[in-house]
């Protein structure tokens, strides 16, 4: 009999820890005195006081209990509120960023090369779904330079928003801004362009510091020290002595910027560029000039290709920001597409400077000037790039890493 009440009651505690709920310890936050934590709240951001309150229920019956009218009720239909929100939730959790384009917490790892085709046709977020990739073009397509779109590096924020939360982070699992880089020849196609000019384009990207006393950052609204910097270099290689219409034609049809096109910034420079063309004249170079509109940079510059040439080149900086600030005027700047002309500007070449310094400290080349012409000198493109249908040669992978392959 005795020892069927050990087994009872036994079983009974054991019923009885199987069903109650296991103690939570608290944190030092939830055991301070309710007046006190709203004295806290009053010194966060909307964002910060909604991250603290789903912490627990505790925390967050303590702000909405003294506050019945409060930020939680007034601000859950605003865009903004909710994406300042996400960003800062997503600072939390290294394999998520927060698309501005969505509004919504992505993945880190669906964000894909802006070359690739290796997408998920039928994701919710425009920025990477393959689907709105083929139909609609980049807005940075007019900073690559080609005619009517044809490059096929389509980069986006989501891109930026990525890399920078990578950045940020420290981590590199995902991409990085040493992975935006791109190199692409365009031949020439039958009836479309001028069957003696070939095109290329490279891009690439640093991740670059600005100093905290720098007034620029703060006249420009940025909210980090660190900004996105891509460096866009067009070639158009002329390969016999044209003539000067088609020399001006083939630079109308090249753009800087969206409001700015190569002949534009020839004549404003005062240079002719069909008489040193004519005369085989190279190593010529005008100073670093800025579009007034969107504050890209650029230099234009004539180079040698020996046999295969003369070349036109166009190097280009652009700063796009942290990626991490809907409000940044620098993302903005670029996005102003608009018909009409403005007077370019004498640049002191700030934009430069800083990607020069990033590659710098990375131990990395910051002029690709030299690369490139070796791809198009000899028509070597062809051996070192893969080739698509329609006179297409491109590569996505970083030229140090294919010759510490070969």
């Amino acid at each position: 009999m005795d020892c069927l009440a050990l087994l009872l009651k036994r079983a009974v505690n054991y019923v009885g820890q199987a069903t109650r709920k296991p103690s939570r310890q608290l944190s030092a936050l939830e055991t301070l005195p309710p007046e006190l934590i709203l004295c806290i709240a009053d010194f966060l951001s909307g964002p910060d006081i909604l991250c603290l309150g789903l912490c627990s229920h505790q925390l967050l019956g303590t702000i909405s209990k003294e506050n019945p009218a409060s930020f939680l009720s007034q601000s859950k239909h605003k865009s903004k509120f909710k994406t300042e929100t996400l960003i800062r939730i997503a600072r939390d959790d290294p394999d998520v960023f927060c698309c501005l384009r969505c509004a919504k917490l992505q993945r880190l790892a669906d964000i894909k090369h802006p070359a690739s085709t290796d997408r998920n046709r039928y994701h919710s977020c425009p920025d990477i779904s393959r689907e709105h990739y083929d139909d609609i073009l980049g807005p940075l397509w007019m900073l690559l330079g080609s005619w009517a779109g044809g490059v096929l590096y389509n980069f986006r924020h989501g891109h930026l928003a990525a890399v920078m939360q990578n950045h940020f982070r420290g981590s590199t699992r995902t991409i990085t801004a040493e992975m935006l880089q791109y190199t692409q020849v365009t031949t020439n196609s039958p009836g479309v362009r001028d069957s003696v000019v070939t095109e290329l384009v490279s891009v690439e990207g640093r991740v670059c510091s600005r100093s905290q006393d720098q007034t620029q950052r703060r006249d420009e609204g940025s909210t980090s020290a660190s900004t996105l910097v891509l460096q866009v270099q067009n070639w158009t290689l002329f390969h016999d002595r044209p003539a000067m219409d088609s020399v001006m034609g083939e630079l109308r049809l090249t753009k800087i910027c969206a409001h700015e096109c190569v002949g534009d910034a020839v004549r404003a420079g005062g240079w002719d560029v069909d008489v040193d063309l004519q005369l085989h004249r190279e190593g010529l170079v005008l100073e670093n000039q800025c579009c007034r509109a969107c504050g890209v940079e650029f230099r234009v510059s004539l180079h040698s290709c020996g046999a295969d040439g003369r070349a036109v080149v166009v190097t280009k900086w652009v700063d796009l920001g942290s990626g991490l600030d809907i409000d940044d005027v620098k993302w903005k700047r670029v996005l102003s597409g608009s018909e009409k002309r403005y007077l370019v500007t004498a640049s002191p070449g700030d934009v430069s400077r800083l990607f020069q310094d990033a590659s710098r400290v990375s131990s990395r080349d910051s002029d690709p000037t030299e690369r490139n012409r070796s791809f198009l000198m000899g028509e070597e493109y062809r051996r070192l790039l893969h080739e698509r249908t329609g006179g297409l040669f491109f590569s996505s992978v970083p030229y140090h890493w294919r010759v510490q392959s070969k």
